[in-house]
């Protein structure tokens, strides 16, 4: 039977239509991201991204592709991030003192009302240690999993992780929390459950290979810092219109909040541009880590995986509102057959569009696969297969345990049911 297809109201050409799928050109990319509102800002942004976004990423690829070894650099970027950090750090020193002095020498209504005012400054612009609320996962019941993690982190050198969680997201993570400083991996469960044993040792290895590397862009030195700066923009930024009780005033006010706000930005963009290029040379670094631990097939494989993330929310949107299963991942491991490859091509473009943006902390997909290729073109597994497999039974149990609990959720609280 004739694939049906429809003509690009832009340039013309043939667009295969699938029932269910986006339609979309591969010619002009008409209708790519059929969300966006097509914008004078969104297009003149994406313009920059894409002649600055993409020149960065290539020259970095290059650049990598060149080193001999990858590994801990002291780097301009590096230098620039902690020092940017460093007068941040002196500068709530500094309010702090102001603090203490002006309660302590407080003589009017007047001193007392700025050393409030600093005070709630203070507040907003101290970094917060970030701490994760889930418990991990008890060693002694999945022992597989941590033995797994353990040799993958001795062949990398990383230290010994305090504990694994999972999570419901489409992704994982490597992070350090609370004041005792514990090393985490974070897992979601949909990204894994559709990953082979070996693509699983792959991500985790990516995470370890994190540590390993010293990121610093993990560093709670200066996540402190953004995380900071993100929290003034939001507080002097106007949200509400007053405009018709106080007309002039009110519109005078805002203008000075949105000047305040986006100068905040100044710093922000500053310390991030010494951070993000750091990080995407971090994940080089993490792929290679990834490779030579899972095997570059695996690596690659395990990245290319990422663009099912809408399969997997569509499948979990069916099964909570029909509940013809409730074998949930099992229903979204058969509908990743099933899904076009230009739908998978398409949503490889998208991520490959924000991957281009200037403040984007992640190589493209394609670079990062060709990186891995270059490196380490026959890498093999390290890990015995056995205890892989031993790996893959706790994760089906895990499956078991979450899925019930994802669909509940999911109908509780967007279905309303």
């Amino acid at each position: 039977m004739a694939e049906k297809t429809e003509k690009c109201p832009v340039c013309g050409g043939e667009m295969p239509v699938h029932t269910g799928y986006v339609t979309w050109c591969d010619k002009c990319h008409w209708n790519i991201q059929p969300q966006t509102n097509g914008s004078l800002k969104e297009h003149v942004l994406s313009r920059l991204n894409k002649w600055i976004g993409s020149r960065r990423n290539t020259a970095l690829f290059e650049e990598v592709c060149c080193e001999n070894q990858p590994g801990f650099q002291l780097t301009l970027s590096r230098v620039l991030s902690f020092t940017l950090a460093v007068l941040w750090y002196l500068f709530i020193l500094w309010l702090a003192w102001r603090v203490i002095a002006g309660f302590s020498s407080m003589n009017t209504f007047g001193d007392f009302f700025v050393a409030v005012a600093l005070t709630i400054l203070l507040l907003v612009l101290a970094p917060r240690v970030h701490r994760l609320k889930k418990a991990p996962l008890p060693r002694n019941e999945y022992p597989a999993l941590y033995q797994v993690v353990k040799e993958a982190g001795a062949a990398l050198g990383a230290p010994d992780i305090d504990g694994i969680v999972i999570n419901r997201s489409f992704g994982a993570s490597y992070t350090i929390s609370g004041w005792r400083r514990k090393k985490l991996l974070i897992i979601g469960l949909p990204f894994f459950s559709a990953l082979s044993g070996e693509e699983k040792l792959a991500v985790l290895a990516h995470e370890l290979g994190h540590h390993a590397n010293r990121d610093i862009t993990r560093s709670s030195f200066l996540i402190g810092v953004q995380q900071a700066m993100g929290r003034l923009f939001v507080a002097l930024y106007p949200k509400t219109d007053y405009s018709e009780m106080l007309s002039f005033l009110a519109t005078w006010l805002e203008w000075v909040r949105k000047g305040l706000a986006y100068a905040v930005l100044g710093p922000w963009y500053l310390l991030g541009f010494a951070v993000w290029r750091d990080s995407q040379r971090a994940e080089y670094y993490a792929d290679y880590a990834s490779a030579s631990v899972a095997g570059t097939n695996a690596a690659a494989s395990a990245l290319k995986k990422i663009c099912y993330s809408p399969t997997f929310y569509k499948t979990l949107e069916h099964v909570a509102q029909f509940r013809y299963t409730v074998n949930l991942f099992e229903e979204y491991r058969g509908r990743i057959g099933t899904v076009p490859p230009r739908e998978v091509e398409r949503i490889r473009i998208i991520t490959e569009i924000l991957e281009n943006a200037v403040e984007s902390t992640h190589p493209p997909l394609r670079h990062r696969i060709a990186y891995m290729k270059e490196k380490l073109p026959s890498a093999q597994p390290v890990i015995p297969f056995g205890l892989l497999l031993e790996m893959e039974h706790e994760f089906a149990r895990l499956e078991k345990e979450w899925e019930s609990r994802i669909l509940s959720d999911y109908r509780a609280y967007v279905l309303g049911a």
